[in-house]
């Protein structure tokens, strides 16, 4: 198997990883700066071996799976774990989200939502769908908890989720703000 933007996703992000060796400076400025920003003269060739520089989306992947490159040291297996697990995350905050604003709360609905073949299929994957699922959680518990106590300590994950789900999804971002 040769193509598609998981294995696209996975050799950046190893690129990016080696360059944490070689040059920790680009490493840190290629992981923790802004994409499609100007290339400096000295990283220009280095950006032309990652495929998804220009694609904020598709970058902000790829940055998740070059930090997960030195706990798995690229073994895709883990980074589907780590992946799994935070979009259970996301189910979870979503679920909790909801209960705290459905009247008429039904206790099958969670157990639905997880095991719907859809959202499990999706959300395990090391694609984008994964930190789709757990932003939209973390944006729709956020907003639910601000509104509901008024605790301003939900203001910052509120904010952070929707700025990283704009990046990843900027329509999915856009509809929720409609909620």
């Amino acid at each position: 198997i040769q193509g598609g933007d998981i294995f696209t996703y996975m050799r950046d992000a190893e690129a990016l990883f080696e360059l944490a060796f070689v040059d920790f400076e680009a490493f840190s400025r290629l992981v923790f700066g802004p994409a499609n920003s100007p290339i400096p003269e000295h990283m220009s060739p280095r950006l032309y071996l990652i495929g998804y520089w220009t694609d904020p989306s598709a970058h902000m992947i790829v940055r998740f799976h070059t930090i997960m490159y030195f706990l798995s040291n690229g073994n895709v297996y883990v980074h589907g774990v780590f992946a799994a697990a935070i979009s259970s995350l996301g189910i979870l905050a979503l679920i909790r989200s909801w209960k705290t604003v459905s009247e008429n709360y039904n206790s099958w609905i969670p157990i639905m939502l997880i095991l719907f073949p859809g959202i499990l299929f999706w959300g395990s994957g090391i694609h984008k769908e994964f930190l789709w699922i757990f932003l939209t959680g973390l944006f729709s518990l956020s907003a639910v908890k601000l509104t509901d106590k008024s605790n301003w300590k939900w203001l910052i994950p509120l904010i952070g989720s929707f700025y990283f789900l704009f990046i990843l999804r900027d329509f999915s971002a856009l509809i929720l703000l409609n909620i």
